[in-house]
């Protein structure tokens, strides 16, 4: 897999993973094996899980339970309903949400707000 990719799935920036794998890497739970193809081209690197506890972790996860624990995932949809996103209306969306937000009333997909 690609940084991106892991970045992806693990629901942060590829800064972060590029960290991790780093830090990994010094604390030698990992082995990171570099394909150069030639001087200027290099193919995906093979990163190994060495560390004995990474590696019980994973196939505790992949099998029927332990592993870690599951997660509610926060909703990233923006409260502006798709269709008007796609439509010419994009600027009408916007004000509509701008004005509700004035008007203390909750924008589509929100909660509603209680008097202060």
């Amino acid at each position: 897999m690609t940084i991106g990719h892991i970045a992806a799935l693990a629901g942060v920036c590829a800064t972060s993973v590029r960290n991790a794998i780093r830090e990994a890497k010094r604390a030698g739970a990992l082995t990171i094996e570099e394909r150069r193809l030639t001087a200027f081209r290099s193919d995906t690197n093979i990163v190994r899980i060495v560390a004995p506890e990474w590696r019980t972790w994973l196939r505790l996860k992949s099998g029927q339970g332990g592993g870690c624990k599951f997660v509610q995932r926060t909703n990233t949809v923006s409260p502006i309903s798709v269709s008007k996103l796609s439509s010419s209306g994009f600027k009408e969306a916007i004000e509509e949400r701008n004005r509700k937000v004035q008007a203390n009333e909750s924008p589509p997909g929100q909660p509603k707000k209680g008097p202060a």
